[in-house]
């Protein structure tokens, strides 16, 4: 509808559409006042929905540090993680050039190494046709002309039948003084004996008012001195004058100790074992060895005369290394002992003969003291390190002569003397026994912990005990100067 124009009731035309643009207008004005209403009722859900801008601002430049920090944290770890990456690279490049090496050494040796194994794989062939034919002869009825002994090259040098033996604790002794008292006793050796027993004081170093006098020896000097004593070479020079050679023996200081600890009965002494005695020692700050004890801390270096107050000094230690270097011929070890024996055998120009044996004074199992912990070892080698200053020194130096003799002709005398030792056990049926059973015989062993040995009658002078051998020699003496004496059949 124009301006002008108004709604007359007369024209129908016209009145309709007057009456739809009333319907229109009022309709818009009913929708435009219902949707401000509700714009209205929205507007404070809107207003509490919205945010303080300062407060998000807050809150974002928060999170923005939040991610910068763990940004930089993962960016140090990475960086941790690329180092450790780079030195296990360069560990693993390192041990790769090492395995390189180790393989190119390897294959350079191989073919002189395929050599000694072919040249060992021949020499244990050979031995083993010896062998066959020693136990094909032993089982055949021996004829008097008949030996099954090793033969050996004539030497060029005399037998030397003077010495003097150092006799330490719990190394093994027993079985070399046995090996020297079979020597001297069969050749009718004179040999300086103890006065009251089989063994000199413990409480005092040796002199030589200690050894027993005859009448048929006014010059008091002897060919042999083997049994227990307190070294004292000047002492000793008196009673074994020189040229003469002077022997000892090692053991490693704690297995020495752990022998001596419960064959002295000082784990009963104690009421405790030797890994809870160890505690003790470091319980106690490691302390020094009783003047007067028998049987205590570095018993190598007392056992051959070393006074208890020089033996925590450097400097008197190594000068004492030094006196024994040049107090003694040689120096075994217990735990080289078949080594040491084929050394002691050129160096007294003996033979293999005389150096054969069965081991003596050797504790049963079930006196074996509970197992040395390593924990006990270390604490035992901290505190008798006086005794492996000495011990190593001596383990060395045996490697030396070894070497400066020839590794292959030691390698062949220990064959020949193992080889001598079957012959000896077999022959002499050799067996342990119960040592209860063998009480009123010389085979009886002193102490009830040690093994004792049922053997052929004809075989007693090679398992007979120390102070039953001390007796004989005793009583030979005793009717004057000794003969030669059978000790086999």
């Amino acid at each position: 509808m124009t301006e002008g124009q108004s709604c007359h009731i007369g024209n129908p035309l016209l009145l309709t559409l007057c009456l739809a643009f009333f319907v229109t207008l009022i309709f818009n004005v009913y929708i435009n006042d219902t949707q401000s209403t509700v714009i209205h009722q929205k507007l404070p859900e809107i207003a509490k929905q919205k945010s303080d801008p300062v407060q998000e601002l807050a809150a974002l430049s928060k999170n923005n540090q939040l991610l910068s920090d763990q940004v930089s944290t993962l960016q140090k770890s990475l960086e941790i993680k690329d180092d450790a990456l780079t030195k296990n690279n360069n560990r693993l490049s390192s041990e790769v050039s090492e395995l390189r090496k180790s393989l190119e050494i390897k294959d350079e040796n191989m073919e002189a190494k395929d050599s000694l194994i072919n040249t060992l794989k021949a020499e244990v062939e050979a031995d083993q046709v010896v062998i066959e034919q020693i136990k094909e002869i032993n089982s055949k009825p021996a004829k008097p002309s008949e030996s099954t002994t090793t033969i050996e090259p004539p030497k060029n040098c005399k037998p030397l039948q003077k010495l003097a033996f150092a006799k330490t604790h719990k190394t093994g002794g027993s079985t070399l003084q046995n090996i020297f008292m079979r020597y001297g006793y069969a050749r009718g050796l004179t040999f300086a004996i103890p006065v009251k027993n089989w063994m000199y004081s413990f409480n005092e170093f040796f002199t030589a008012t200690q050894v027993t006098n005859y009448t048929w020896n006014p010059q008091r000097t002897f060919d042999m001195m083997v049994f227990h004593s307190l070294w004292n070479g000047p002492e000793v020079d008196k009673v074994i004058p020189k040229p003469s050679k002077r022997v000892t023996l090692l053991r490693d200081p704690v297995d020495t100790f752990e022998s001596g600890y419960v064959y002295m009965g000082l784990e009963n002494s104690f009421k405790m074992n030797i890994n809870e005695y160890a505690k003790k020692i470091v319980r106690d700050g490691f302390p020094a060895r009783k003047p007067k004890s028998w049987f205590d801390k570095n018993e190598l270096l007392w056992d051959l005369g070393m006074q208890v107050g020089k033996m925590e000094g450097k400097s008197d230690l190594r000068d004492r290394i030094m006196f024994y270097e040049n107090e003694f011929d040689l120096v075994l070890l217990a735990e080289r002992f078949d080594e040491s024996l084929v050394l002691m055998k050129d160096v007294l120009c003996w033979d293999t003969q005389d150096i054969k044996y069965l081991k003596q004074n050797e504790r049963a199992a079930e006196f074996k003291a509970n197992a040395v912990t390593p924990e006990t070892r270390l604490i035992l080698q901290q505190w008798m390190w006086s005794d492996y200053q000495l011990y190593n020194y001596f383990n060395h130096k045996l490697s030396d002569q070894i070497a400066e003799i020839g590794a292959k002709k030691v390698r062949n005398d220990l064959r020949a003397l193992r080889r001598e030792n079957d012959i000896l056990h077999d022959q002499c049926n050799a067996h342990f026994v119960d040592n209860n059973s063998l009480k009123g015989t010389p085979m009886h062993m002193a102490h009830h912990m040690v093994k004792a040995y049922g053997i052929s009658e004809n075989c007693t002078y090679y398992a007979i005990a120390e102070p039953a051998f001390y007796g004989k020699i005793k009583q030979l003496q005793k009717m004057g100067r000794p003969k030669p004496q059978k000790i086999n059949d």
